[in-house]
């Protein structure tokens, strides 16, 4: 979460409200997969404090990475196929999202 802080602050600083895109190479809605034949997307290289702070709600960790975003007010995208996953965070969409 702070390389995150780190870069949001920079495009703060640098007045880049370019939106960015979450997430092109996994789906941030795919995190909660734990079956052993399915690919276990973005949750694998959360460290093990993360996943404790998680156990039940994956989605968690997107969730307040999309408040990061909403702190900083800088626009976001998100490419999912989690369909219905994301709309419990559409409350954190802004009209530039």
């Amino acid at each position: 979460m702070k390389n995150i802080q780190h870069d949001l602050n920079f495009l703060d600083t640098t007045q880049n409200k370019m939106p960015v895109v979450i997430s092109n190479w996994g789906d941030p809605y795919d995190m909660g997969r734990r079956d052993s034949n399915k690919p276990k997307g973005l949750f694998q290289y959360l460290i093990e404090d993360q996943l404790k702070a998680y156990p039940s709600e994956t989605d968690s960790y997107v969730r307040n990475v999309l408040k990061t975003f909403r702190e900083y007010d800088h626009p976001f995208m998100i490419l999912t196929k989690g369909g219905m996953l994301a709309a419990k965070d559409f409350d954190l969409y802004a009209s530039n999202d």
